[in-house]
């Protein structure tokens, strides 16, 4: 880490800032948002260990300007904050807020990767600092039979925030200690093991509600159980009718798909693969049944195949799933039910020098979709494009690393901008020896919607 200086991020009401236009004032009836360019973002880089920081942007803006500083001390990370280039930065503290300001557009993003100790688990771990979200829901995680997660509140504002956290089990409601009314104060950062609300519960699902103030949330899940591994388990969809679990890695010996039902009624649910050659019912998947406010641990049995796939959830009530996927005992990923691309999409490549093979799994749940895979380097420079084609129903692998991919070799690229027209979704799997991570694919924050206003009278 480079020189150190303490100082103080402007006051953030959300993590996103955007103009507002407003309408003429003869305008009465209600006006659905508008696009808006995002001029200002926020995000928090959770720390555990020996964790890597790196921070890049779709595009360069001459006008933008960034801030990283590392909580609680409030040091400032100078190696983080250049934006013309792709920066890494190893940092020794609880969190890292960055602070992009007068973007305008530039797409700013941020991503972590550890490789844990063998007394937490071991394995290799990859994830995207996370934005000031209202709402977050995990699914997967654990607080006994060893496995455990803990999450990570970051207040990025210095006004005081609060937070609720909701858990729930394999038997139900869990009642947790302490859940409710977690105070933050300004740019404070907490680490909450899952333990120490509720003890006890191999499998859980996690709300975590604002009731005020602009925080983001992360969660890390370790085992040291039959599977062992640490994971940034990533925030999944929140409970819907249909889900799709795209990025679930190829040659698992175990898979494990995670629901959870909130509701208050048994939910029926239709599974099926979206596999390479298409898709499929899996035997032994044709007739679940999730009890109300329940989580529900299945097996994916190896009628999915064993090549890269996405899950598909059709259910009569809302739910909430990930895929826990363990290539080996030694470490595992998960996979987490998301959002089609509606913009770029970008995935590190450098992460200091943790990560040695990168693939994208891409999956179209509807028609055929086209991806475009386009590569840089550390300045930002352009090094080569591919297009990939994905067929309907269906996932494809696409290996970042193979020979003549690129005008450079994966080990001098830093990040690839994954562009698509067509619903797609995917993530990005990484693997170091035993080690495997995934990081869902979402769209950087380019465009936002902003309410449409008009002066009052």
């Amino acid at each position: 880490m480079r020189s150190l200086k303490i100082f103080f991020l402007p006051v953030l009401a959300v993590a996103i800032t955007a103009a507002v236009f407003a309408l003429p004032a003869r305008e009465t009836e209600a006006r659905s948002p508008r696009t808006v360019t995002v001029a200002q973002s926020s995000f928090a880089c959770p720390i555990a260990g020996d964790t890597t920081v790196a921070t890049g942007r779709v595009a360069a803006h001459t006008g933008a300007r960034a801030t990283a500083t590392a909580l609680p001390d409030k040091l400032s990370v100078d190696a983080l904050t250049p934006v013309d280039s792709w920066n890494n930065a190893k940092v020794v503290a609880r969190s890292v807020v960055v602070n992009t300001i007068d973007s305008q557009g530039a797409g700013a993003v941020g991503f972590f990767g550890a490789i844990a100790p063998s007394k937490d688990g071991g394995g290799l771990g990859v994830g995207s600092c996370p934005a000031v979200v209202q709402d977050a829901w995990y699914v997967g995680g654990g607080s006994g039979a060893k496995h455990f997660s803990t999450l990570t509140l970051t207040n990025l504002s210095d006004s005081t925030a609060v937070a609720d956290v909701s858990l729930w089990g394999e038997k139900g409601t869990v009642d947790a200690v302490n859940a409710e009314g977690i105070v933050l104060d300004a740019f404070e950062t907490r680490s909450i093991p899952l333990d120490s609300l509720a003890a006890g519960e191999p499998e859980l699902a996690v709300h975590v509600l604002s009731r005020r103030g602009a925080f983001s949330v992360a969660m890390r899940d370790t085992s040291t159980a039959a599977f062992r591994g640490t994971e940034p388990l990533a925030e999944t969809a929140a409970p819907a009718r249909r889900q799709v679990i795209a990025g679930v890695a190829s040659g698992a010996n175990d898979r494990q798909l995670v629901a959870f039902n909130p509701g208050n009624a048994t939910a029926r649910v239709k599974i099926e693969v979206l596999g390479n050659e298409g898709t499929l019912v899996p035997t032994g998947l044709e007739d679940v049944k999730i009890a109300a406010g329940r989580v529900k641990v299945m097996d994916v049995p190896k009628s999915a195949g064993g090549g890269a796939l996405a899950l598909r959830l059709t259910a009569d009530h809302p739910l909430c799933a990930s895929v826990r996927s363990s290539p080996s005992n030694k470490d595992f990923a998960y996979a987490v039910a998301g959002q089609p691309l509606v913009g770029p999409a970008v995935a590190p490549l450098s992460i200091g020098n943790i990560l040695q093979d990168a693939q994208l799994l891409l999956t179209a749940p509807g028609a055929k979709a086209d991806v475009t895979i386009t590569a840089y380097d550390d300045d930002m420079t352009k090094q080569g494009s591919v297009d990939v084609a994905v067929k309907a129903g269906s996932t494809t692998s696409y290996d970042l690393g193979a020979k003549g991919r690129f005008d450079k070799p994966l080990g001098d690229l830093a990040y690839v901008i994954v562009n698509s027209s067509g619903n797609v979704q995917g993530a990005a799997l990484y693997t170091r020896g035993d080690g495997v991570s995934a990081l869902p694919l979402t769209t950087a924050p380019l465009k936002t919607l902003a309410p449409q206003v008009r002066p009052g009278r």
